[in-house]
Protein backbone atom coordinates (compact mmCIF):
# COMPACT_ATOMS: atom_id res chain seq x y z
CA UNK A 1 0.00 0.00 0.00
CA UNK A 2 1.51 3.33 -1.08
CA UNK A 3 0.82 6.54 0.75
CA UNK A 4 0.80 9.97 -0.79
CA UNK A 5 3.91 11.95 0.05
CA UNK A 6 3.52 15.70 -0.52
CA UNK A 7 7.31 16.29 -0.48
CA UNK A 8 8.14 13.74 -3.16
CA UNK A 9 8.70 15.10 -6.62
CA UNK A 10 6.53 13.67 -9.37
CA UNK A 11 8.04 10.78 -11.29
CA UNK A 12 9.92 11.80 -14.39
CA UNK A 13 12.51 10.04 -16.55
CA UNK A 14 15.25 12.16 -14.92
CA UNK A 15 14.57 11.11 -11.30
CA UNK A 16 12.74 7.80 -11.65
CA UNK A 17 15.35 5.14 -10.86
CA UNK A 18 12.83 2.32 -10.70
CA UNK A 19 11.92 2.41 -14.38
CA UNK A 20 14.01 0.81 -17.09
CA UNK A 21 13.13 3.39 -19.72
CA UNK A 22 14.94 6.61 -20.43
CA UNK A 23 18.39 5.23 -19.61
CA UNK A 24 17.95 5.77 -15.88
CA UNK A 25 20.06 2.69 -15.12
CA UNK A 26 22.98 4.34 -16.87
CA UNK A 27 22.69 7.37 -14.59
CA UNK A 28 22.15 5.32 -11.42
CA UNK A 29 25.29 5.62 -9.29
CA UNK A 30 24.17 3.44 -6.37
CA UNK A 31 26.07 0.40 -7.63
CA UNK A 32 29.24 2.42 -8.20
CA UNK A 33 29.64 3.17 -4.52
CA UNK A 34 29.23 -0.52 -3.69
CA UNK A 35 31.98 -1.43 -6.17
CA UNK A 36 34.20 1.27 -4.71
CA UNK A 37 33.72 -0.07 -1.18
CA UNK A 38 34.50 -3.62 -2.32
CA UNK A 39 37.62 -2.37 -4.13
CA UNK A 40 38.84 -0.58 -1.00
CA UNK A 41 38.19 -3.68 1.12
CA UNK A 42 40.11 -5.89 -1.32
CA UNK A 43 43.08 -3.48 -1.42
CA UNK A 44 43.20 -3.29 2.38
CA UNK A 45 42.92 -7.08 2.63
CA UNK A 46 45.77 -7.68 0.16
CA UNK A 47 47.95 -5.11 1.94
CA UNK A 48 47.19 -6.70 5.32
CA UNK A 49 48.07 -10.18 4.09
CA UNK A 50 51.31 -8.89 2.56
CA UNK A 51 52.35 -7.11 5.77
CA UNK A 52 51.48 -10.17 7.85
CA UNK A 53 53.55 -12.41 5.58
CA UNK A 54 56.56 -10.08 5.83
CA UNK A 55 56.15 -9.81 9.61
CA UNK A 56 55.90 -13.61 9.94
CA UNK A 57 59.05 -14.06 7.87
CA UNK A 58 60.94 -11.52 10.02
CA UNK A 59 59.84 -13.20 13.26
CA UNK A 60 60.82 -16.61 11.89
CA UNK A 61 64.25 -15.29 10.87
CA UNK A 62 64.82 -13.71 14.31
CA UNK A 63 63.73 -16.91 16.04
CA UNK A 64 66.18 -18.97 13.97
CA UNK A 65 69.01 -16.62 14.94
CA UNK A 66 68.12 -16.96 18.62
CA UNK A 67 67.89 -20.74 18.30
CA UNK A 68 71.44 -20.80 16.90
CA UNK A 69 72.77 -18.70 19.77
CA UNK A 70 70.80 -20.23 22.68
CA UNK A 71 69.79 -23.60 21.28
CA UNK A 72 66.33 -24.83 20.49
CA UNK A 73 63.65 -24.48 23.14
CA UNK A 74 62.81 -27.62 25.10
CA UNK A 75 59.89 -29.61 23.73
CA UNK A 76 57.05 -30.44 26.05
Amino acid sequence: MKFWNPWKRPASPENDHESLGGGSLLRDEGGATFVEYITIIVVVLVASISVFALWRQAVKHDAQEHYQVFGTPPSE
